[in-house]
């Protein structure tokens, strides 16, 4: 079957690849917003790399000729290589951790990835990566028959991809986050895997790399659908202690397996606004700090909350709520508070509002609150 004397098979193929394509250029615009230097390059090289990939996969598909067909293929193979240092970059950073600075092991890889290229460029004299032979099925193209040195670069690039997922399901644990988000992203990313084997061992789909499909599907998520989750997870990396992320309208969108615990009615009160769950916290959020009282099992504790907006470039997100232990603090300043109104007859001193207090008295909880303000991110 054909429409207007073309495939849908190619019609499809063609299809995915140039919205792949056209999908990561238009996601630049977008990743250029993000501050921190190291996240930005990652993510930008990323796009670029995987958009710059699935624009030779088409090419290949739509090539005049069997020469141009065979050099769009090689120029894909060496583009899309570049993607798995990329992608390393990004973990590395958006983890915050170094690897993607220490000089060793950015020499390491320009090596290898040099030492790859040389064998791919070199593969009409040796034919150790990949060949190529017509077929008609499922329509009329070049196949793609790969080498045994293909496959061995293949699973290395597989085990470093791997190596940096590992890498941010550490940081969503950490954060105690909710790890589904990234799972989703991990499971659609990882299905040009099936997609490359079922093409291997049979006629159901062409043999061609689809992996530049699975990353263009990342960078888009992290940066349009799962934004909030990702930049959320960023910003309380190392905070041990309750948060609530509040969307552009001060509605509950996200909290961490700690902020559950403290208020369990957040369990389903996803799109509800924060007075559900904390009835002044309309009122008093904003630039000041206050004390927050809460009785449970007979035990009353006192946290310090502590609010920040965050955004991506220009654009708002939502708002982040943190909750601080400070019960001995509080204690402490209450006690105090007593004994003074008792000797001197003075006015109690306000619980509501501890922004002096806090500072002096609980600076570790001041400077959570503070190094919240100052994000990679925003």
């Amino acid at each position: 079957m054909t429409v207007l004397g073309v495939s849908p098979a190619f019609l499809a193929y063609v299809f995915a690849y140039g919205l792949a394509a056209l999908g990561c250029i238009a996601a630049l615009g977008r990743a250029r917003q993000v501050t921190d230097t190291d996240t930005r390059r990652g993510l930008v090289a990323l796009l670029v790399g995987s958009g710059g990939w699935a624009a030779l996969q088409l090419a290949f598909l739509v090539a005049p000729t069997p020469t141009v067909g065979y050099g769009a293929y090689t120029l894909s193979l060496i583009i899309g290589l570049t993607t798995v240092g990329a992608w390393l970059y990004f973990t590395s950073a958006y983890t915050g951790r170094s690897f993607h600075r220490d000089k060793m092991y950015r020499r390491l890889a320009v090596a290898l990835y040099l030492a790859i290229v040389a064998v791919k460029l070199t593969n009409p004299l040796h034919g150790w990566y990949f060949q190529t032979t017509f077929v008609t099925e499922p329509f009329p193209h070049q196949t793609i028959i790969h080498g045994t040195f293909h496959w061995v670069v293949t699973g290395l690039s597989y085990a470093l991809v791997a190596v940096g997922f590992f890498m941010l399901y550490e940081l969503f644990l950490d954060a105690d986050y909710d790890t589904r988000p990234l799972a989703a992203l991990v499971g659609i990313t990882g299905l040009p895997v099936v997609f490359d084997i079922v093409g291997f061992a049979s006629d159901a789909l062409i043999d061609i790399n689809y992996e530049p499909l699975g990353v263009a599907v990342f960078a888009i998520g992290v940066l349009y659908v799962f934004e909030e989750e990702f930049l959320a997870v960023q910003l309380t990396d190392g905070v041990d202690a309750p948060v609530v992320y509040l969307d552009r309208d001060d509605r509950i969108s996200h909290y961490n397996g700690r902020a559950e615990q403290l208020f369990p009615d957040l369990d389903g009160a996803t799109g509800e606004p924060l007075d559900d769950i904390i009835p002044p916290a309309s009122t008093e959020l904003g630039d000041r700090n206050w004390i927050l009282d809460r009785t449970r099992a007979g035990e009353t504790k006192h946290y310090l909350v502590s609010d920040t907006r965050f955004s991506l470039g220009q654009t708002g997100i939502g708002r982040m709520v943190l909750f601080t232990d400070v019960t001995r603090t509080e204690r402490q300043r209450r006690e105090l508070n007593g004994r003074m109104n008792n000797w001197k007859g003075s006015p109690p001193l306000s619980g509501m509002n501890c922004s002096t207090h806090c500072r002096l008295s609980a600076p570790e909880s001041t400077s959570l609150a503070t190094r919240l303000k100052t994000v990679r991110w925003i």
